[in-house]
């Protein structure tokens, strides 16, 4: 569902931006919690970023056990997949 909203704020001397309450509900935004801000073609967009807690209920823990030999294939894969992607970024 794409949701579209206009509001109105001020920065402030310090710089700061308020973001009314009705953005922070809508964007269900908890205190200190992080958001990503990109600016493009004169233009900011503001982006909910997720808490570790979100970011752990996607992962499930597994019940399966490895091998040690498993874990280290395991290993060297992400290694492996770390180094191609540092590459193609020249890096």
């Amino acid at each position: 569902m794409m949701l579209e909203a206009t509001f109105t704020t001020q920065v402030t001397d310090k710089g700061y931006i308020l973001l009314p309450v009705k953005v922070r509900r809508l964007l269900k935004l908890k205190p200190k919690q992080s958001i990503q801000m990109r600016v493009k073609d004169n233009k900011i967009e503001l982006e909910r970023m997720l808490t570790l807690d979100e970011v752990f209920n996607f992962i499930k823990p597994s019940s399966r056990r490895f091998t040690q030999k498993e874990l280290k294939a395991e290993e060297k894969m992400a290694h492996e997949a770390i180094a191609r992607n540092a590459a193609s970024e020249g890096l």
